[in-house]
């Protein structure tokens, strides 16, 4: 079965994880990985999830409902578009026209 990455942006505080995988838990949602960790931004932890493609946008509009919650988002279109890139031996859609990769024009 397809699985999707959701990244959920939390709020770094006591109880918020617990909370949010709690809610995932009592509405019956698997998750096949689980990893948190904290984020650069201040004040902000990042809940990362793998699931069932079947369940995702359901998942994420629970999550989205939570006071815990800063933010959504579904990784998986964009893990996708990199996976293809790197396949295909894309560059960087920002790269000039003359080859100057986008970081060292200036």
């Amino acid at each position: 079965m397809s699985q999707h990455t959701i990244v959920a942006m939390i709020h770094d505080r006591p109880g918020a994880i617990r909370r949010t995988v709690s809610h995932l838990d009592r509405r019956g949602f698997a998750f096949g990985t689980l990893a948190i960790g904290r984020c650069q931004t201040t004040g902000a932890g990042r809940m990362t999830l793998a699931v069932e493609a079947t369940h995702a946008a359901r998942i994420m509009q629970h999550l989205g409902e939570l006071e815990d919650v800063i933010g959504v988002s579904d990784a998986s279109l964009w893990m996708r578009m990199e996976e293809v890139r790197a396949r295909d031996g894309l560059t960087d859609f920002r790269d000039q026209a003359d080859g100057v990769p986008h970081h060292e024009a200036a």
